[in-house]
């Protein structure tokens, strides 16, 4: 196959270069390289020998300034604790100073740094249980860190631990401790606030329990609590006492099946049959007459004895 020659001669004419041309193309090329990299190369030629005085200045002047700032640390003379370094800086304006925590003002326990809670529940104790009679006393108080109470110790106006006077002969065998005692069916969030392990949120859970059983029975009742635990009831329990005759029971012999069906021991068909016995056979004479309904067996019935009359 032979190639037009008119066409190879086109191909030669826009696809070659002369010796002209090609000097040219190079000479372009060179300069444009050299353009490209001209900063690198003026850096490269000018560049100044490495100087270790500045950086060596700087880091005296830098250790200047810590060695002043610990020193200052150390000659700052006052109640103020420390510090505490951390990401965002705090300014701590706790301050001690001698106090007594029976008649201190909560503007004076926020200044020696009780948070609002700690202060309520001094306030809650002293109101309850009576008067703070010891350094002792006060390092029991629910709330109270062992850290802060280390910290407020030397400030506190009371002896270290109660003490008994002497007496001439026998002392009175009924002098006992007074301690921390509440009734579990009358007491307040802030009363029940004040048991070691309690909290307000317990707290609210107890009340609200106690109000949908009508009152505690037993303290063991105090597991159905949402959350309790057992070895929280052990903790408690002897500071706790019960009073049944602040429980409050549903009349069977009402018909109200809405009332029934809301008690904790009760479910719909339990108060469902409770009611159309009643109906059927007329007024329950006496609590026991339940044992007669048929969904209500034994353990049901010890259940709900306390809390239902005939009347």
């Amino acid at each position: 196959m032979q190639i037009d020659p008119e066409f190879s001669q086109a191909l030669r004419k826009y696809f070659t270069f002369s010796r002209k041309e090609y000097k040219a193309a190079l000479a372009l090329l060179f300069i444009t390289t050299i353009i490209w990299f001209f900063c690198d190369i003026k850096n490269l030629i000018s560049q100044k020998p490495f100087n270790n005085s500045l950086i060596i200045e700087k880091a005296k002047a830098l250790d200047d300034l810590n060695r002043r700032d610990l020193s200052s640390k150390d000659n700052d003379i006052g109640s103020y604790p420390e510090k505490d370094n951390s990401d965002h800086e705090t300014i701590n304006t706790t301050l001690y100073f001698p106090f007594n925590p029976n008649t201190a003002s909560n503007e004076e326990f926020e200044k020696l740094g009780l948070s609002n809670k700690q202060i309520r529940i001094i306030q809650n104790y002293r109101s309850k249980v009576g008067e703070i009679k010891s350094k002792a006393d006060f390092k029991k108080i629910y709330s109270i860190k062992k850290t802060q109470f280390e910290a407020l110790s030397p400030y506190i106006t009371l002896p270290e631990n109660n003490s008994i006077k002497e007496f001439v002969g026998q002392p009175p065998q009924n002098i006992e401790k007074k301690k921390l005692t509440i009734e579990i069916n009358t007491a307040d969030s802030a009363t029940l606030d004040l048991l070691p392990g309690i909290g307000m949120g317990y707290a609210r859970r107890i009340i609200k329990y106690r109000v949908a059983l009508g009152g505690f029975v037993s303290l063991s009742q105090l597991i159905e609590v949402y959350g309790f635990r057992a070895t929280l009831l052990d903790s408690i329990t002897p500071f706790l006492t019960i009073d049944i005759s602040k429980i409050t029971t549903l009349n069977i012999n009402s018909g109200n099946i809405e009332e029934l069906r809301k008690h904790p021991y009760l479910r719909y068909k339990i108060a469902n049959a409770i009611v159309n016995y009643q109906q059927q056979h007329g007024n329950f004479k006496q609590i026991d007459d339940l044992k007669n309904v048929i969904l209500v067996t034994t353990d049901i019935y010890e259940k709900i004895k306390y809390y239902v009359s005939v009347e």
